[in-house]
């Protein structure tokens, strides 16, 4: 087991153990800082859920109370859409105390950096990790995911849980996932989307505003359905995929309704709907649960691939030559003083300077003939009289189906003096 991976993780960044002040692109910190901060969601979050900020998953016949076997049911849901080998790197992007991240880290056996803009978090989490057994396999910065301060290519997978709907610029986070994510990497995106709001009713439309303002959601606002792909698509991943899991976490939203109804009638009385902004989404979001959805996104990061046929074929032409008996292709020298006439130039015959590396020799290009040989006069020289061809001898072709090169066709070639017979290559 490697246990120092996820010192070293954040070692090769540079951060402190205390990690350097969030610098969000748009001032949205405050806003997300003071919504947790609020002392209902500070006691709902612990009272209800222990301090798990995220729904849970039911299968049909599940008791609707039962919670934490609801919550246990999403993570694994998460650990089972990254697909990941163990000992791989993952980012948990807002990691809130940090149960998703220490449960993926003893079950599934990867390492993962957690970070989170609340400092109160990121203390409960390194608390959490200690308790329950994996803090060589975890790690907590304070850190905000729209400027991480990681390297490049960095993490085998990334995820967030209901955390990007508090990104004040979503296609600026997105970008940040697709640039520290290894090639074939894969990211994991547990999100709402909406419905837009020309199809909802004129009070569904505003409730949803004004808990994205309140609760500090600018991304919900924007996340219609269908959006957050684009985002994805347009920061370069591929392999986009969407499950709807709506029905499946329902059962949770409607136990916080009930429990939250009377409080909520209560603040509406005085008035007082924003101090208890998570009592009026529960009731509310219930009410008009048809107009929203709860998505899986995965997607991957494309892998580069290793040389085109372009660059690849070089390296045929070169095992070809040295197996055809035939004339071998014409060298362009870079150092006229090396026998040549210049650069792009047609050679001299080889000698000591050929040989010496100094020259390179010019592939045929894929898809095209090209001449493996010129014959005629050169620069400057008069044109001779073109005078009958030799017949050419048959050329072996045992050698080039091995070669990966089909054999030379022979064809004429006019030049002002006549037709000379020449050979090419066909790609």
């Amino acid at each position: 087991m490697k246990a120092g991976l996820v010192p070293e993780i954040t070692e090769e960044a540079g951060i402190l153990a205390d990690g350097p002040e969030p610098s969000p692109v748009e001032d949205n910190t405050g806003a997300v800082i003071h919504y947790f901060k609020m002392m209902e969601s500070r006691l709902g979050y612990d009272l209800l859920l222990g301090g798990t900020k995220h729904f849970g998953l039911y299968r049909p016949g599940d008791s609707a109370w039962n919670w934490q076997a609801a919550l246990r049911r999403m993570e694994d849901k998460l650990g089972k859409e990254l697909a990941l080998p163990k000992e791989s790197r993952v980012l948990d992007a807002g990691c809130g105390v940090g149960d998703v991240a220490g449960y993926l880290a003893r079950h599934y056996g990867i390492y993962v950096c957690g970070i989170d803009i609340l400092d109160f978090n990121i203390t409960a989490a390194n608390r959490r990790a200690i308790r329950r057994g994996v803090p060589d396999r975890v790690a907590f910065r304070r850190m905000s995911y729209a400027d991480l301060d990681f390297q490049d290519e960095m993490f085998d997978g990334c995820y967030t849980m209901e955390t990007l709907v508090h990104a004040a610029d979503a296609e600026v986070v997105v970008q940040e996932f697709y640039r520290v994510l290894k090639p074939g990497a894969r990211l994991v995106l547990f999100e709402y989307s909406r419905e837009a709001e020309q199809h909802m009713p004129p009070r569904a439309a505003a409730v949803f505003r004004r808990v994205s303002e309140v609760a500090a959601m600018p991304s919900y606002q924007r996340f219609e359905h269908g959006v957050l792909e684009q985002l994805m698509q347009q920061a370069g991943f591929a392999a986009i995929n969407v499950e709807d899991i709506t029905g499946g976490m329902l059962p949770m939203l409607k136990c916080f309704a009930m429990i939250a109804k009377v409080p909520y009638e209560i603040a509406k009385a005085l008035r007082l709907e924003e101090q208890v902004i998570n009592a009026m989404s529960a009731v509310e979001f219930w009410r008009y649960r048809q107009y929203f959805r709860y998505n899986v996104y995965t997607a991957n990061k494309p892998v580069r691939r290793r040389g085109s046929r372009h660059q690849a074929f070089p390296r045929y032409l070169k095992k070809a030559a040295a197996t055809y008996p035939g004339p071998q292709p014409h060298v362009l020298c870079d150092n006229a003083s090396a026998g040549g006439q210049g650069r792009d130039r047609p050679a001299r015959p080889a000698g000591p300077q050929h040989r010496q590396g100094r020259c390179r020799p010019r592939p045929a290009h894929p898809g095209l003939l090209r001449p493996l040989r010129r014959l005629g006069p050169r620069p400057g020289q008069p044109a001779q009289q073109p005078s009958t061809p030799e017949p050419t001898p048959p050329a072996r072709t045992d050698s080039w189906p091995a070669a990966g090169i089909r054999p030379p066709l022979r064809l004429p070639l006019a030049y002002p003096g006549g037709v000379i017979n020449q050979y090419y290559t066909a790609a």
